[in-house]
């Protein structure tokens, strides 16, 4: 007989303890390792991915200059030719503090005028922006962090018939 056979004995060979819990820290280390990268790379596409919002956009140069836009800016102040309106038609709801319009005479944050910062532009808002004639507005999103931002729309303003 072999040493270790004999009924009761202890010195019978075999995974030892030690081994088992080495092994299993392995397995879990290399699933945490494989793990980590999809939750952190998942929750950061959904916390910055740009809004699916649409917009229409209609130009009036018939419009009172001593008024302000959205911007807070008067159109007599600004040399301006006209008034943009820009109606949130579909989509999802934006903080103003994370809409920017460029591109005219009246331009910047939409959160420094009149909108809140974390103020949710909703569908049916209406935005005014003071422009002339041949300028292009964009509607520009950036992310919370200023990390990644696209333009949401954009508006050539063309002489009125």
């Amino acid at each position: 007989m072999n040493r270790g056979d004999t009924p009761g004995s202890t010195d019978a060979r075999g995974v030892t303890p030690l081994v088992a819990v080495v092994l299993m820290l392995a397995l879990t280390v290399t699933m945490v390792a494989i793990a980590v990268p999809f939750v952190l790379t998942s929750t950061n596409q959904v916390g910055n991915s740009q809004p699916d919002t649409e917009f229409a956009f209609a130009y009036s140069e018939d419009v009172d200059f001593d008024e302000k836009d959205s911007l807070e800016v008067k159109g007599s102040s600004v040399g301006a030719d006209g008034l943009i309106t820009v109606v949130v038609e579909s989509g999802e709801s934006v903080p103003a503090g994370q809409l920017n319009l460029s591109g005219t005479l009246s331009e910047g944050n939409l959160g420094d005028g009149e909108f809140d910062e974390d103020e949710d532009v909703l569908i049916g808002a209406e935005i005014t922006v003071w422009a002339q004639r041949g300028d292009r507005l964009q509607v520009v999103w950036s992310a919370e962090n200023e990390d990644e931002s696209a333009i949401l729309a954009d508006f050539t303003v063309y002489p009125e018939e």
